[in-house]
């Protein structure tokens, strides 16, 4: 028995493929048996499988669906003639030179045509099988690709459990052989500012020694001061210690724990030292070119400007305020009640300001918006811009964490979102 695969590609040409084999595949592949390039047609969308004389068309999963005349199929017993319908394409089984499979009746041969009694020819006078017969073939094909699969996705699970045991003995030999290393960044060398550490809690308590290894770098200078007392307040996972460089180059500080060993990497470094916008009215003061008349009204005048930034701007109120003293004890002026008023008022202000900041950046912290948590940070570095101020080291270094936490975020979601 015979059968032919008969369909016009899209330039209009006469495609014949004989299916001589038992499996014939149709498909956008070019390995196909039968190759249509079109896009609606999946890589390998059907086939066409011979079951001694019968003749099954299988859908293989596509996405458009394969039809026999009006009705999309999983899987069908094709008899002559039957038009099969693939991604908009029509394509024409023809049976030749045995028993159709509906009915028993006998297809003509070519040859036929020309032959004696009719011109019919029995090639194959088998009873039909019926469906039952044919299902058995249809899951035993099944089950051999099935099997192809699971011994595919054996061998890919294995790799990938190698690779996750050889990731996890990596980390532990690094972790045994170095413990917990954080590098929290510079020391500033040449302005001697302090350093802020964080050290997570667990690892501070009873039992617990610090030291530096390496000497003439840096020195720890605070452990338990009351302001890093409050910071710990603000930030409960962490104690904090500050550190003093004294030398150029990188050290490692050493904290012991009954349980394990936890290194800090700190690195000291030449740095800028920050310009100071009042330097030229301290030069100013203490200059003799400047008569005491001059002096005395540029201290009233800057202790005006001064209470006049109190409330919007605290900190630089109190550089005024320093300014203001200057030119009030070079021109003999008694100013030092009004002078040491204001600069309760700023602290006080200060405080305010920032335990409200404190407040906010905690409630930013609850929802988890980074881009709060960051604007909260800039403005209590602003509020305190001095940088030996342990709250301007803190604001910095949880400015830094939030950065960071922000990148991780746009890299696992991308540009367009989850």
């Amino acid at each position: 028995m015979k059968a032919t695969l008969r369909y016009t590609d899209p330039t209009g040409r006469q495609v014949e493929v004989p299916i001589d084999g038992d499996v014939l595949t149709i498909g956008r592949e070019r390995e196909c048996g039968l190759c249509i390039d079109d896009r609606n047609v999946s890589k390998n969308h059907a086939q066409v499988i011979r079951v001694e004389n019968e003749f099954i068309i299988r859908d293989q999963g596509s996405v458009n669906g394969t039809y026999v005349g009006e009705h999309r199929i999983t899987h069908h017993t094709l008899r002559d003639g039957d038009i099969i319908r693939i991604g908009g394409h029509q394509i024409l089984f023809r049976l030749t030179g045995g028993r159709s499979p509906q009915g028993g009746v006998p297809a003509v041969t070519e040859a036929g045509a020309d032959a004696g009694a009719g011109g019919v020819a029995v090639a194959d006078a088998r009873t039909y099988a019926g469906p039952e017969w044919i299902q058995e073939k249809i899951a035993e094909i099944g089950d051999l690709d099935q099997a192809r699969r699971k011994r595919v996705s054996w061998l890919l699970n294995i790799a990938i459990g190698c690779g996750v045991v050889l990731t996890m003995l990596l980390l532990l030999y690094i972790s045994a052989q170095s413990g917990d290393v954080r590098n929290y960044g510079a020391v500033e060398l040449e302005t001697g500012y302090a350093q802020l550490i964080p050290v997570p809690a667990p690892y501070y308590g009873r039992g617990v020694h610090m030291y530096v290894v390496g000497e003439g770098i840096v020195e720890i200078t605070e452990q338990d001061r009351r302001d890093l007392r409050e910071l710990r307040g603000i930030d409960p996972r962490f104690h904090f210690i500050q550190v003093r460089a004294t030398g150029e180059g990188a050290a490692r500080i050493k904290i012991e724990t009954p349980q394990r060993e936890y290194y800090v990497t700190v690195i000291a470094e030449k740095g800028r030292r920050p310009e100071k916008r009042y330097a030229e009215e301290y030069v100013r003061a203490e200059s003799s070119g400047v008569s005491e008349e001059v002096k005395a009204a540029k201290a009233r005048e800057w202790a005006r400007s001064a209470r006049i930034y109190l409330r919007e701007r605290p900190f630089e109120a109190r550089e005024m305020l320093n300014v203001a003293r200057a030119y009030a004890e070079r021109a003999g002026l008694d100013m030092d009640v009004e002078l040491e008023d204001l600069e309760v008022k700023a602290k006080k202000q200060i405080e305010t300001q920032w335990k409200g900041l404190c407040l906010r950046y905690s409630q930013a912290g609850k929802r988890g918006d980074l881009a709060a948590q960051q604007s909260v940070l800039e403005a209590m570095m602003r509020l305190v811009p001095d940088k030996r101020d342990v709250r301007h080291q803190w604001a910095q270094l949880r400015l830094d964490g939030v950065k960071a936490a922000a990148g991780r975020r746009r890299r696992r979601t991308g540009p367009w979102g989850r």
